[in-house]
């Protein structure tokens, strides 16, 4: 028969701690693990137990901490079979057998928590909870940073199921009594939210504390890989949500698939296709979390991306996190740095920086009314973004590349032959008061240059270098797209396109747009000769028609994926100050906050 050891964490429990190991049979190991802060409890009953070990932490472990400690010795000395007791219960007849008989079959078993609404298969609570030891080798022990009291044995029996193991809540188990009463809840839970008050909400909260949503269209052949690097995440405190907004492939029979209450996945299958923007909002009602970040079915992510999104969160709870990416084309693999993430809501009007997977509150999304319908046939997070910045819950960037994007000409943003006037003028609409008064600012900033502002009348043909004219000055674009993409003139309002491509590389602007083109970083002065060549602008165009010419990186449009970083970039991370982080030094979890 396998060796069982009981682990009982211990704080200020005096009165109740001898009846309790009394009913322990003296053949078993029996740990009880102090809390800092309480004294260990005393009698001459102690040296009755030759197998019992007193162990006393020197910081304060809660209820987490102290079953971590109890779970390495007891592993450490050999147990299979681990049983963790809350301290004001007593074993009453049968519960060998339960625990012998359950984990013959289950990874964990005990007494069961019913009734919340994101768990409807209950979880196994620490007042009797048993776990066999190759659960502790596989998963390792309970999240004592997020659930140091109340939530960690149901974010444990979650991390379980995901990694394959059968688990056993019970409803009204009868082979242990509550010394406690009718009290809600023990005497260590209960001097914890009175002696530490502003740790209430960390001390009671329960997974999930995260919802991380999953809009499907016609995507069920990439899913398998979006939801494999969900479930390698190294932090699991999070529910996953899969919308399919009405496939007619067949990805909703591959979506249904992934339909599991135990590992926290549930599915939306949606009747009609409402859109991006609609199955967002549908995945975010449904969610639990309190933090939400959206993943489309042929993106994935890197294994320490919702830690360190989640930690910056708490970090920054004013702020909605916005992570750098890692665009995976079939030449290889590329960084792409979110660089303008922190920029004023002013920026956001004509360009969106930051990409959809973004992490926000839960009461972020309710207060803007979430992402806009009108937006359903692309950009909807351009403008849920300019919503969220405009209620004060503006950007933070993560200077970490963890969100993976697909570019393989299957996503949207690439098939879009929707023209950028057209959702901008969507944005006129949903944001009338923002582009009046941008537009007034920058008629009055533009009274000297000698015409009016005219970003609300759009010309028909963005300029480029062949349209340009020729007394405006003439740049080079130095960034790093080489698919024409629109720039707008905050003086003048006039779009221009521009590229690393021979058609668009050379750009002609307007005298007073060519300072804010300039500080932008993706732009420099050039001449119209070049002297240490001999070759003209046009020349120059012409010979770089060479390199590459298969390139393709649109602008980041609809799905929210455009980064226009360019020869700004070094500058930027020196002065922030920013370590590069290798791909695969992410993705072994190895970077901080």
């Amino acid at each position: 028969m396998p060796e069982l050891a009981v682990v009982v964490p211990f704080w200020q429990g005096h009165e109740v701690i001898e009846g309790l190991v009394a009913s322990v049979p003296l053949s078993l190991p029996l740990y009880l693990i102090v809390d800092a802060e309480s004294k260990p409890p005393s009698g001459e009953w102690l040296g009755t137990r030759p197998l019992l070990k007193v162990i006393q932490l020197g910081r304060r472990g809660y209820f987490s901490g102290a079953v971590n400690a109890g779970i390495k010795q007891a592993c450490a000395d050999g147990a299979e079979y681990i049983l963790i007791l809350n301290q004001d219960v007593m074993l009453k007849d049968g519960w060998q057998d339960f625990v012998y008989g359950s984990l013959v079959q289950y990874g964990i078993a005990g007494d069961g928590v019913f009734g919340h609404p994101a768990w409807p298969n209950g979880y196994v609570q620490g007042t009797f909870m048993a776990v066999r030891r190759d659960v502790i080798e596989r998963i390792g022990l309970l999240n004592d940073e997020d659930f140091p009291l109340w939530g960690a044995t149901c974010e444990y029996q979650l991390r379980a199921c995901r990694a394959g193991f059968s688990v056993l809540p019970v409803r009204d188990l009868r082979c242990f009594v509550h010394m406690r009463g009718s009290k809600k809840w023990g005497k260590a839970i209960s001097l914890a939210i009175t002696q530490e008050p502003e740790k209430r909400p960390l001390f009671l909260h329960t997974p999930p504390l995260v919802s991380v949503v999953v809009c499907c269209y016609n995507y069920g052949h990439y899913l398998p890989d979006a939801m494999a690097s969900l479930f390698a995440q190294d932090w699991q405190a999070f529910e996953i949500i899969i919308v399919d907004d009405a496939s007619t492939d067949g990805s909703q029979e591959i979506v249904a698939s992934y339909e599991d209450a135990w590992k926290g996945v549930k599915i939306i299958l949606r009747s009609t296709n409402g859109g991006t923007a609609v199955a967002f909002n549908t995945g975010v009602a449904a969610a639990y979390g309190s933090y939400i970040t959206v993943l489309s079915a042929d993106d994935w992510m890197m294994p320490s991306r919702l830690r360190l999104m989640y930690r910056a969160a708490l970090q920054y709870p004013h702020n909605v996190i916005c992570d750098d990416m890692i665009w995976y084309k079939p030449t290889g693999p590329r960084v792409v740095e979110m660089l303008r993430v922190e920029e004023p809501l002013h920026e956001l009007l004509y360009r969106n920086t930051m990409h959809a997977g973004i992490m926000y509150p839960k009461k972020a999304w309710i207060e803007v009314g979430g992402y806009p319908p009108v937006m359903g046939d692309g950009r909807e997070d351009w403008a849920f973004n300019v919503a969220l910045a405009r209620a004060g819950w503006v950007g933070k960037r993560l200077a970490y590349p963890l969100y993976c994007y697909r570019r393989e000409g299957q996503n949207r943003t690439v098939r879009s032959v929707l023209p950028y006037e057209y959702y901008l003028a969507k944005m006129r609409s949903l944001y009338p008061d923002l582009y009046a008064e941008y537009d007034r600012r920058n008629e009055m900033g533009c009274a000297s240059c000698g015409r009016r502002n005219k970003t609300d009348v759009l010309p028909t043909q963005p300029r480029s270098m062949a349209q340009g004219d020729p007394t405006y000055v003439l740049l080079e674009y130095v960034g790093n797209s080489y698919g024409a993409m629109t720039y707008w003139g905050a003086c003048t309002g006039i779009p221009y396109k521009a590229g690393l491509s021979p058609a668009y590389r050379y750009v002609r602007v307007a005298p007073c747009d060519v300072h804010t083109f300039i500080e932008s970083g993706v732009f420099r002065y050039v001449q119209e000769s070049q002297p240490n060549s001999g070759e003209t602008a046009q020349e120059r165009a012409e010979t770089d028609q060479e390199i590459t010419t298969n390139q393709e990186v649109k602008g980041q449009g609809a799905g929210g994926k455009r980064q226009e970083a360019g020869g700004k970039r070094q500058e930027a991370g020196r002065k922030h100050g920013r370590r590069r982080v290798a791909i695969d030094a992410v993705a072994g979890g190895t970077g901080d906050v």
